[in-house]
C-alpha cells in the first residue's frame, strides 16, 4: 500500500516506533485507537489535529476506534493539569459524551468508526482484577511523568486516583487489541504506559504516533477550553471566522498545517498576514461550516470590521425605558457584571447608537432598533415592542 508522503511528517511531532509502523501500515489494517474523556461538551480544533490524522488513517483502510473514556473521565487525567481536576458526575460526562459522539462526524466517517466506551469493562472489574494490573506498574515510574514531578517540586497535592489514570488507560489498549494509539504530544507517557503493558503481558506493543499541540487564541498555552482560548468546531460560522481573523500572526503556519490540508508554500505566496488570515479563516470555516457558510462570514467580518457597519444579525433583546450604561450592559448580557460594564466604559469599549459613551451612568433612553457595542465583536439591539 502506498502511503501519503506527509502522513508521519504533517501535524506530527513524534512516532514511535516508525519503521515497524510503516511496516505495519502497509501489510495490513490496522486498529487504531483514540481516546477522549468528555470533561466538556465541545470538541476544539486542538482535538481536531489527532482527530483530522485519523481521518487520513481511516480513509486508507485502517479501523479507527473512537474511545470515550466515560469511566476514565470521572476521575480526570492528570496530563498537562497543575493540580487535581474536578472529578465529572456520570450525568455530567454522559451530556458531554453525547455531544461528542455529533461532533465527530465532521470529520470522521462514524459509519466505519468503531464506538466504544470504556465503563463498558472497568464496570464489571473486580477489585482483584485491577489490583493485578496495577502491580504490573511501579510508583517510581509514574512518579517521573513531569506532570507529577513539577506538582511534587511545587508541594502541590497528587490525589491517588491520578496515579491509576495512565494504568487505566494503558488497559484500554490491551482490551481493544490496538495495534496503532494516537494522541496529543501531551499524553506521552500515557501512550507509553500502554505500549509497556502489552509488552509484559506478551502482546505485540502498539505503535505510538504523537501529534502536535495547537496553541490557543491567546498565543501562550496549548487551546483548552478550561483556559477561554479556543475554537470549537461547531462554534457558529461568524463566530470561528472572527476568532482566526484575530490570532497573532505568528500564530499563522502552526494553524496553517495543523487545522487544514492546504499546501505549506501557499502560505508564503500570500504576503500580508492579513491576506494569510483571511485565506486561512475562509478554509477552516468551509471545513466544519461549508463554502457557503465561509462565504457568508468573510463578507460578514468585512462589513463588521472593515466598514465598520453592525452585524447583519444580531441578539435582540425587548426593553424599554430608561437606563444607566452599567445597569443596561449585562441585562443586555454584553458584559457579565456592572463592574465589567464600567471597567470596558472607562477604556472607551462601548457604542450606544454608534456613539462613544464615556460615562458608565449616562441614562440612556431606549429606542426601537438601538444598537449597543462591546468591543469589536459584541452586539445587541434593542426593540420596544414584541
Amino acid at each position: 500500500m502506498e502511503l501519503p508522503a506527509d502522513l508521519l511528517k504533517r501535524g506530527i511531532k513524534k512516532v514511535i516506533d516508525k519503521e515497524s509502523l510503516l511496516r505495519r501500515l502497509k501489510a495490513k489494517s490496522l486498529r487504531i485507537k483514540f481516546g477522549v474523556d468528555p470533561t466538556s461538551p465541545n470538541i476544539h480544533l486542538g482535538q481536531a489535529v489527532t482527530l483530522r490524522k485519523l481521518a487520513q488513517l481511516q480513509a486508507l483502510g485502517h479501523q479507527i476506534i473512537f474511545l470515550i473514556g466515560d469511566f476514565t473521565a470521572t476521575i480526570g487525567d492528570p496530563s498537562g493539569a497543575k493540580k487535581t481536576r474536578p472529578i465529572l458526575t456520570k450525568e455530567e460526562v454522559e451530556k458531554n459524551a453525547q455531544t461528542y459522539l455529533k461532533q465527530v462526524g465532521k470529520i470522521l466517517d462514524v459509519h466505519k468508526t468503531e464506538i466504544q466506551r470504556n465503563s463498558k469493562w472497568y464496570s464489571q472489574m473486580s477489585l482483584a482484577q485491577f489490583f493485578q494490573i496495577k502491580s504490573l506498574f511501579s510508583l517510581q515510574r509514574i512518579l517521573e511523568r513531569d506532570d507529577f514531578s513539577q506538582r511534587l517540586k511545587n508541594e502541590v497535592e497528587i490525589g491517588l486516583h491520578e496515579i491509576d489514570y495512565p494504568v487505566l488507560q494503558a488497559y484500554d489498549s490491551v482490551v481493544l487489541k490496538v495495534d496503532l494509539e494516537v494522541g496529543g504530544s501531551d499524553q506521552e507517557f500515557n501512550l507509553l504506559a500502554g505500549r509497556r503493558l502489552m509488552k509484559q503481558l506478551g502482546l505485540a506493543p502498539q505503535e505510538v504516533v504523537m501529534t502536535e499541540l495547537l496553541v490557543g487564541t491567546d498565543g501562550q498555552k496549548k487551546m483548552s477550553k478550561s483556559l477561554g482560548n479556543a475554537i470549537g468546531i461547531c462554534e457558529p460560522a461568524n463566530q470561528m471566522y472572527g476568532k482566526i481573523m484575530s490570532l497573532d500572526d505568528s500564530l499563522l503556519p502552526s494553524y496553517w498545517e495543523l487545522c487544514t490540508d492546504l499546501p505549506l508554500e501557499k502560505l508564503n505566496e500570500l504576503k500580508n498576514p492579513r491576506d494569510q488570515k483571511a485565506y486561512l479563516a475562509f478554509e477552516i470555516v468551509k471545513i466544519y461550516h461549508g463554502r457557503q457558510k465561509a462565504e457568508e462570514a468573510a463578507r460578514e467580518f468585512e462589513r463588521v470590521f472593515q466598514k465598520g457597519l453592525p452585524p447583519s444579525q444580531m441578539s435582540e433583546f425587548v426593553l424599554q425605558g430608561e437606563w444607566s450604561v452599567f445597569e443596561l450592559l449585562p441585562k443586555l448580557k454584553l458584559t457579565q457584571s456592572k463592574s465589567e460594564a464600567r471597567r470596558l466604559v472607562e477604556q472607551k469599549g462601548v457604542k450606544i447608537g454608534g456613539r462613544l459613551i464615556e460615562d458608565a451612568n449616562e441614562r440612556i433612553q431606549l429606542k426601537d432598533g438601538l444598537v449597543v457595542q462591546v468591543g469589536r465583536r459584541r452586539f445587541a439591539k434593542i426593540k420596544t415592542k414584541e
